[in-house]
């Protein structure tokens, strides 16, 4: 049987029997060592290799410089992750600008209302408003409730359906008259306008 056998760092093909094979940890390092200088010379990667010393890998200095490698990994990992929940926060907050912005275009009349009412509330709590057909019509609640009619804002289902979907009404209807509540987000925004 055939294996390689170093002399002074030199690789050479000897012959043993199949009974006696010794397996050299030193030699085995040692033609580890030069496949991996092989393949990298022969691929123009690398030019020499220097040589594995056993202790070293226990040597004080390289568990430090392991450690604070792992800690800068790690700081770094944080840090991008805060920085980009950072860029989406601003990035979600101008979106929400924006669409306010747009919705605010489309039903600036029902906007300058809400902002009227809640100006107006002493109270500062009421979010609930109701939709109903016209003035002449009661609606009794136990709850305070701002009252939108359809005679004065002909599209306000719809565009309460738009702001319902944007996220800033919630429908909390209880029995036949359309109830929705007013998002905190949403009270602030009017009252900034």
């Amino acid at each position: 049987m055939a294996f390689l056998k170093f002399d002074r760092g030199k690789p050479t093909v000897c012959r043993m029997s199949a009974n006696s094979i010794v397996i050299n940890f030193d030699e085995l390092v040692q033609l580890f060592l030069w496949i991996q200088w092989f393949f990298a010379v022969s691929l123009g990667t690398i030019e020499t290799i220097m040589p594995l010393d056993l202790s070293s890998l226990l040597d004080v200095s390289h568990l430090a410089t392991f450690i604070g490698g792992a800690a800068i990994g790690s700081a770094g990992q944080y840090l991008a992750e805060r920085f980009t929940d950072q860029r989406r926060a601003q990035e979600s907050a101008s979106r929400n600008k924006k669409q306010f912005a747009e919705l605010n275009e489309i039903m600036g009349a029902l906007f300058k209302e809400m902002v009227d009412d809640l100006k107006g509330d002493k109270s500062c709590v009421i979010r609930e408003f109701v939709i109903l057909h016209n003035e002449r019509i009661m609606f009794n609640s136990d709850t305070p409730r701002f009252a939108y009619y359809e005679t004065k804002h002909p599209n306000i289902r719809n565009q309460v359906a738009l702001l319902t979907e944007a996220g800033y009404l919630q429908g909390v209807t209880v029995g036949s008259a359309p109830i929705f509540r007013m998002q905190e987000p949403f009270v602030s925004m009017l009252r900034g306008l």
